[in-house]
């Protein structure tokens, strides 16, 4: 195919539609480093529990927290579920920010880039994650599917962080 007739995702963009990745293969990754960050938010939420727990057995009171994590069982739950939501959005990242791919990403080949093929950054990276991954997990994840629908293969939280999720291409195979 001559680069006359390919399809970029915009003017003066390097990101062809034809590498644009959907659905399935974004899930598999996400479904890949749902472990990973599974354990990690499991490691962050048995540090604070082993913190209250020393805190309590010194006589230290760590207010708030302590009554929370010792007194109701509906707050373990829910702070469990912050905390969670909060290490998978600071996973997703930390390792978008610095190096477009996460783990799941790496195995499938697969990476996140800004319209110019480029890493997308901090910045973007932390608007996708957060504010882009919690909308687009609103109305029964429709933001998510919505890659099936999008010409250019993009979620509601790839719109928010002006990211494509692409083919990782070989350095002999870029033109």
């Amino acid at each position: 195919m001559s680069v006359s007739n390919q399809e970029f995702v915009g003017r003066d963009a390097r990101v062809r539609i034809e590498d644009c990745m959907g659905f399935w293969i974004r899930l598999a990754a996400f479904l890949i480093d749902l472990p990973l960050a599974l354990a990690l938010s499991f490691a962050v939420g048995l540090l604070m529990g082993l913190v209250v727990l020393l805190a309590d057995l010194v006589g230290v009171s760590v207010g708030w927290l302590e009554s929370l994590l010792l007194d109701d069982s509906l707050g373990v739950e829910f702070l469990l579920r912050i905390i969670g939501t909060l290490v998978m959005m600071a996973y997703h990242t930390v390792f978008i920010g610095t190096i477009g791919q996460t783990p799941g990403k790496m195995l499938l080949r697969i990476k996140v880039v800004d319209q110019y093929g480029n890493k997308p950054g901090w910045g973007a990276a932390l608007g996708r994650e957060t504010i882009g991954r919690l909308l687009s997990s609103f109305c029964w994840f429709l933001g998510h599917l919505w890659v099936a629908w999008d010409k250019e293969k993009r979620s509601w939280h790839d719109k928010i962080g002006g990211t494509y999720v692409v083919r990782k291409r070989s350095k002999s195979a870029r033109s």
